[in-house]
């Protein structure tokens, strides 16, 4: 059946995609591409990494337990809101690398090979312009939606220094690292200025 006669590249893959992540290959891979495109380029930095270790024959799943963490640190020091982390890391390996670019060996470009007698690059033209238009088309939601994101937690913020009469309720002295914030019900929050 199906999953004897493709074992031996999904075996391969997750043995690939663990000596990656053991050997720091995968950390190193986004480290390099950091200091290529700069520290503002978090988003950008993720989404690459995601296209090389597929395109490299790693599966989605490995690939998102392997950048998780480097994700994570990478937002944190950017300042960039954890909720984008998932759509940023799998973005480029389930659409371009998984259905677009030539040559991948994801499944889905393996298996119409033996149906259709091609190689895993035919139709590689239309493949590579469908690729471009995809990966730019997810960079610009991604970061149209980091835009989204920090402006609700911009008007959060607002709101809760703010009440309905748009009075201040926002207490803080510079001797006092945290700010004080009443809440409805006369509660005091302390929030670390």
């Amino acid at each position: 059946g199906f999953a004897g006669n493709w074992f031996l590249l999904f075996m391969l893959g997750a043995i690939f995609g663990k000596v990656m992540g053991d050997s720091g290959a995968s950390v190193g891979i986004a480290n390099k591409m950091l200091k290529l495109l700069g520290e503002k380029s978090v988003v950008l930095v993720i989404m690459l990494t995601g296209l090389v270790l597929s395109y490299g024959g790693i599966g989605t799943f490995i690939i998102a337990f392997s950048l998780y963490p480097i994700a994570v640190a990478l937002f944190q020091k950017a300042d960039i809101p954890k909720k984008l982390i998932v759509a940023t890391i799998m973005v480029c390996p389930v659409t371009v690398c998984m259905a677009m670019l030539p040559g991948s060996p994801s499944t889905q470009n393996l298996i119409p090979t033996q149906y259709f007698g091609t190689t895993a690059y035919a139709g590689a033209s239309i493949g590579l312009i469908c690729s471009v238009i995809m990966f730019a088309s997810a960079y610009l939601f991604q970061l149209h939606s980091m835009i989204l994101v920090l402006y609700q937690h911009h008007i959060l913020f607002t709101a809760l220094l703010c009440d309905s009469r748009t009075k201040p309720i926002l207490t803080h002295t510079p001797e006092d690292p945290f700010l004080e914030i009443d809440v409805k019900g006369g509660e005091r929050v302390h929030i670390k200025a």
